[in-house]
């Protein structure tokens, strides 16, 4: 995410709704609030350092639960070397991270 843009407001079956089935896409989670801008700069900086494409990135905040989402558009084959690079990488305690592959507009 772009330090300079503000997060879309959004729950997350909104979020989910709007994502395309042929991409993969990897959620960053926390609870919204100071540090926020820093976490995510570190996330993309990983993406980075590890050689991995970002086709594109966008911050969200779910005003219901206080959650801050950073998603990530990857390249399908990346998801599985891209999950243990980031179990390595040891991201904070904090941020939840997870797949979303082949996710469905209808629900």
């Amino acid at each position: 995410m772009d330090s300079d843009r503000k997060p879309i407001l959004a729950d997350f079956g909104e979020i989910k709704r709007k994502l395309d089935p042929s991409f993969t896409y990897v959620v960053f989670e926390r609870e919204a609030g100071a540090g926020e801008e820093e976490a995510c700069s570190e996330i993309i900086g990983l993406f980075s350092r590890l050689k991995k494409r970002v086709i594109t990135r966008d911050r969200y905040l779910d005003q219901s639960t206080g959650r801050s989402m950073l998603v990530i558009t990857i390249e399908p084959g990346d998801a599985e070397s891209l999950m243990e690079d980031l179990f390595e990488a040891g991201l904070p305690r904090d941020v939840l991270y997870y797949l979303l592959q082949g996710v469905s507009e209808k629900r």
